[in-house]
């Protein structure tokens, strides 16, 4: 039997030579390939900036907020708590912390897909902080083109001082960040007081020097390496795109063929050259922070943080050309049809999220500030007493995971002919994890098995006169 191959077509297709505009690399850097980044003023970009401030303000301002007398928001590892203003969770509730993180996971996603990576240009730490120590630096030692030239000068004492005052200015921020980081788990007033007193103690030393270290060098010194190499989230956010999805979009149908120009050209003029809107100023390489050409497409490692859109608007005006040759747009809307906001993946998101934020809701309804757990004596199942009655012996863990102080007492329901022997009312102070031995005495002739169920009761009224309980079952041994 003859072998049978079965051969695959070929196609032939001609690439077009790319010319010299379209294949020019963006030397971001002449030495080491470091970027630098141009300032760019624009709607965008003052959004960008008041929105950076107020986050900035918020996270500085959170730690100092009090509440009753103490730090409203203090997420104590040491003490096994968190406070939230008036709410107290304890280890047994942080599967409600891990809802949180869940439900913005899903939020994440939701904005994603509707508006692209709009949370890493305007929203992550690590641009945040990127733009301040950007900004620093222009204050410092100039411009853009100040930067390189004063990085391809010798070095002299101009250029120390220049380079010692920048560093000195991001490390002072790197601290304050790094200081005010590590408030929400320490109280933050002793830490700045014993920090800068140097009475702190070895481990909030530790934790402070490390995000100082941190912050430094990633907003000083990685910066875009974050956004390109590490981040995990950079990988796979395009699976989350899809038509209608808003991102930083060049309109290549209307800016090729790019290429320079005289302002003073008719519209005409322009179009007997076969030029575009695109005059190939590169200033939107230039301001990107991660140093990529938008108008190759869309690229992994654009944030969508809109510093092109300004740049390449600004450049329109001066040229007295239609906005927007750069900006937020669609690939349905570039082609002409109208995006939709509600589709499949959009409604899935927002569905998840509503979902999962019903559980979380349910769940913080149902916490109670008074737990109870009943632990028998292990050393012996029952005793017999001197009057002749079985006795048995607890251990109550009574735990108090309120604010405030509270009286509670201790009841049981299941045995008739009882007697409880110990102290029947307990003083639990806030946040107190308590262990309150008790026996419960029941005569022998009312036991009608050797394990007979009943539970203990913990009763209190809080402040507002309603009735707290906890109830926890357990058994009566005999024989």
């Amino acid at each position: 039997m003859a072998n049978t191959q079965k051969i695959i077509p070929i196609k032939i297709i001609d690439v077009p030579q790319a010319t010299a505009s379209q294949t020019r690399v963006h030397i971001a850097k002449p030495e080491q390939n470091k970027i630098y980044v141009r300032s760019v003023k624009g709607t965008i970009e003052t959004f960008r900036r008041f929105f950076g401030a107020l986050s900035l303000f918020i996270f500085s301002a959170i730690p100092w907020l009090t509440y009753q007398g103490q730090q409203a928001i203090l997420l104590d590892f040491s003490e096994q708590r968190f406070r939230l203003f008036n709410i107290t969770l304890w280890p047994q509730d942080l599967v409600l912390v891990s809802w949180i993180f869940v439900i913005a996971a899903f939020l994440l996603f939701f904005i994603t897909t509707v508006v692209g990576r709009v949370w890493c240009g305007f929203m992550c730490p690590q641009t945040v902080y990127t733009f301040v120590f950007i900004w620093l630096e222009e204050k410092i030692e100039g411009t853009r083109n100040k930067r390189i030239h004063l990085d391809k000068q010798h070095w002299s004492l101009s250029k120390v001082t220049k380079k010692v005052l920048k560093h000195s200015a991001w490390l002072a921020v790197a601290l304050f960040t790094a200081m005010t980081f590590v408030g929400y788990f320490v109280s933050i007033k002793p830490l700045f007081i014993n920090f800068f007193t140097f009475q702190s103690t070895f481990w909030p030393v530790f934790w402070v020097l490390l995000f100082t270290f941190c912050t430094y060098a990633n907003a000083g010194w990685m910066r875009e390496i974050m956004c390109t190499h590490m981040c995990p989230y950079s990988r796979f956010q395009s699976a989350m795109f899809d038509r209608d999805t808003k991102t930083v979009t060049y309109d290549r149908q209307r800016g090729e063929s790019r290429g320079p120009r005289s302002r003073k050209l008719s519209t005409d003029q322009v179009a007997e050259k076969g030029l575009g809107d695109c005059i190939d100023c590169n200033l939107c390489v230039q301001v990107c922070p991660t140093g990529i050409d938008i108008r190759n497409g869309l690229q992994y490692e654009c944030i969508n943080c809109g510093a092109c859109v300004d740049a390449c608007n600004n450049v329109m005006d001066n040229m007295n050309y239609p906005k927007n040759l750069i900006s937020f747009t669609s690939e349905s809307q570039l082609a002409g049809q109208k995006a939709k906001l509600f589709r499949p993946k959009v409604i899935g998101y927002l569905f998840v999220t509503m979902v999962i934020l019903a559980v979380m809701a349910l769940q913080f309804n149902a916490r109670t500030v008074l737990e109870l757990n009943v632990l028998r004596d292990r050393t012996s199942l029952y005793r017999e007493s001197n009057q002749g009655m079985i006795e048995n012996i607890y251990t109550l863990i009574l735990m108090n995971k309120s604010q405030s102080n509270m009286t509670v007492s201790i009841e049981k329901n299941g045995l008739a002919y009882d007697k409880l022997i110990g102290a029947k009312h307990v003083e639990l102070a806030a946040g107190e994890l308590l262990r309150h031995p008790i026996s419960l005495t029941v005569e022998p002739n009312m036991l009608d098995q050797a394990i007979t169920p009943f539970e203990f009761v913990l009763k209190t009224d809080s402040a507002s006169g309603q009735a707290i309980e906890a109830r926890q079952q357990t058994t009566f041994i005999y024989q």
